[in-house]
């Protein structure tokens, strides 16, 4: 994908109940229906603005304030709306960026916290995933298209006893047509059973410092569970790092 969130630094900006701002930087993508310009978009958080995909949405990227994008919904009324507020806008190497604001949770949860519509974890916690899996150990690595990742295509992670039924879905050929290309995906992708679904990750093993599961130690005496830093496998799994309290 071309456009990209950054999950990053702020301090105080759009934080939960309970919750502090903090700092940090890390990348995760959002839309790609937009073309993209090579060239500089932006030299300060100033030349950004963020953008939904109607212009009453709630933002989900980042455009430059000339942006045509932006400028069509200049005038535009929206109704009153309650977006989470959990993010911010930000030049990152010449491009626009949304920023997630890091923010300390007092709180554990069952499966982790849960993902707001920008992308950016919230205080919340994540709804729990009626029957889903438990471990790594319930999924299976099954192919996402009729190509699959050894073809050209893609791969996914469902649940070991829906494989079959997955696969049947996708309708393919027997000798499905498909790119002549080298594989565009993962093959070392890791089964991961995230928040009760199962996924493919090549974000590394959590760290030590880990929290906001239940199933995780509390945080030591001084430290508080900070989320949207800068460690991808946390991140993904809806968990903060044990850190010193924001200041």
């Amino acid at each position: 994908m071309r456009w990209r969130v950054v999950l990053g630094v702020v301090i105080g900006l759009g934080a939960a109940p309970g919750c502090q701002g903090s700092t940090q930087d890390t990348v995760v993508d959002p839309p790609d229906d937009h073309p993209w310009h090579p060239a500089a978009e932006c030299t300060a958080a100033d030349d950004c603005v963020a953008a939904g995909s109607k212009c009453c949405d709630c933002p989900t990227f980042a455009v430059p304030a000339h942006d045509p994008i932006h400028e069509a919904c200049i005038g535009v009324r929206c109704p009153s709306s309650v977006c989470a507020g959990s993010t911010r806008v930000a030049c990152d190497h010449g491009r626009c960026v949304l920023a997630c604001v890091t923010m300390a949770c007092a709180d554990a949860c069952e499966d982790g916290f849960a993902t707001d519509d920008s992308g950016c974890l919230t205080c919340s916690c994540a709804a729990p995933v009626h029957d889903g899996c438990r471990a790594a150990s319930d999924c299976v690595r099954v192919r996402a298209d009729c190509c699959g990742c050894p073809h050209g295509g893609r791969d996914t992670a469902v649940l070991a006893r829906d494989a079959r039924a997955h696969d049947a879905g996708l309708m393919c050929d027997d000798a499905p047509q498909c790119p002549e290309l080298a594989a565009i995906c993962s093959l070392d992708a890791a089964l991961a059973c995230v928040q009760g679904r199962c996924e493919l990750s090549t974000a590394g093993s959590l760290p030590g410092n880990a929290c906001g599961r239940l199933d995780l130690p509390a945080c030591p005496i001084g430290q508080v569970c900070v989320i949207n830093g800068n460690n991808l496998p946390a991140n993904e799994q809806g968990l903060g790092l044990c850190q010193p309290p924001p200041s």
